[in-house]
């Protein structure tokens, strides 16, 4: 038989310890009245998103909605940015008279 190993990797060598690091693993309790809503879309969620003013207002109120729902938003929520960047747009251009070309 040969004295050479079989092994398809070299040991790490010089390794003579180890560091626990860690102390307990048991899972740490979250305590909220209600527990994390992932359900689609709220008629009241979307109309309150959707009225009210683009920048600190509208933060405000997906603030809020995070919050109630326990800390995530509805799945998709990019649909419904988008949904309301292009409302916002459209009331600004009535707003603004529309732009006519020269």
């Amino acid at each position: 038989m040969s004295t050479l190993s079989t092994r398809a990797f070299a040991p790490i060598e010089g390794v003579g310890f180890y560091c626990r690091t860690m102390r307990s693993v048991a899972p740490v309790a979250v305590r909220r009245e209600h527990g994390v809503d992932l359900g689609g879309y709220y008629k009241s969620e979307l109309q309150a998103y959707a009225d009210a003013r683009p920048g600190e207002a509208a933060r405000h109120v997906r603030e809020q909605i995070v919050e109630r729902r326990g800390g995530v938003l509805p799945r998709n929520w990019t649909v419904v940015e988008c949904y309301k960047a292009n409302l916002d747009l459209m009331a600004e251009i009535r707003l603004n008279g529309g732009s006519k070309a020269p």
